[in-house]
């Protein structure tokens, strides 16, 4: 919570007012959202995606190849995923 000063009566209110109470007029401020997503979650996210670009670019390395690396990067693709959409439902069920 902050002070700010009325644009009428150059009195300090909360920002969190709705009204100057000594004048009546109206704050116009709009409250911040505030993130609280964990930088643990955001870390794992760019973890989790960094895993999919390796995959990938992987997978691309050894589109001629077939056999053992592309069942490899397969994998490593499908464990980056649900990695990635794990997280992201701990992030949305951990936010706010």
């Amino acid at each position: 919570m902050a002070l700010i000063t009325c644009t009428e009566c150059r009195k300090e209110l909360s920002d969190q007012a709705a009204t100057c109470p000594h004048c009546g007029a109206p704050t116009n401020v709009r409250p911040q959202t505030i993130e609280k997503t964990s930088k643990k979650y955001k870390g794992e996210q760019l973890i989790a995606l960094l895993v999919v670009g390796v995959s990938l670019m992987g997978l691309v390395g050894t589109c001629d190849e077939g056999g053992h690396g592309q069942t490899v990067f397969m994998a490593l693709l499908a464990v980056g995923l649900i990695w990635y959409v794990t997280v992201r439902a701990l992030v949305w069920w951990h936010h706010g």
